[in-house]
């Protein structure tokens, strides 16, 4: 969690279905908040709309899980996730229900699958288990 502190940038891709692939650029940083916790301000420009958002992450001892937040320009919901580091893939998982994006008002299960090497990154959202339909690949910026 600590290894992803920092400066980073890169692109933000949705994918829907009978679509080409839409990219925007994008950047993110990310504060550690003690030894546990990192927060993170993630900004892009989806074709002239500007986005922002902001999240938690962090480890919880009692529940031996990760758990995390997020939240958006773009929605009133708050995120609250759950999930699990998987060594053998070298990924974070992690898990949760939200509003239904295709707009019909119903909760449906979400999953984003993180996996970090070094100075890049690469993030991967899922609607329950069917195809990814967002993905973010970022490269840590070089110290100035």
């Amino acid at each position: 969690m600590l290894a992803g502190v920092g400066e980073w940038e890169g692109t933000f891709t949705m994918f829907m279905p009978g679509a080409e692939p839409m990219v925007f650029p994008c950047a993110e940083t990310v504060v550690a908040v003690g030894d546990y916790w990192t927060t993170s301000t993630f900004r892009s420009d989806m074709g002239g709309m500007p986005f922002a958002g902001a999240s938690s992450l962090g480890y919880d001892a009692d529940k031996k899980q990760y758990v995390g937040t997020w939240l958006d320009s773009t929605t009133t919901y708050l995120t609250v996730m759950h999930g699990d580091f998987d060594a053998a893939k070298n990924m974070l998982v992690m898990r949760w229900q939200g509003p239904n994006w295709m707009g019909d008002g119903s909760l449906v299960d979400f999953r984003f699958e993180h996996v970090q090497r070094g100075d890049a990154f690469v993030s991967a959202f899922f609607m329950g288990e069917g195809e990814k339909h967002m993905e973010i690949k970022m490269k840590r910026k070089a110290a100035k």
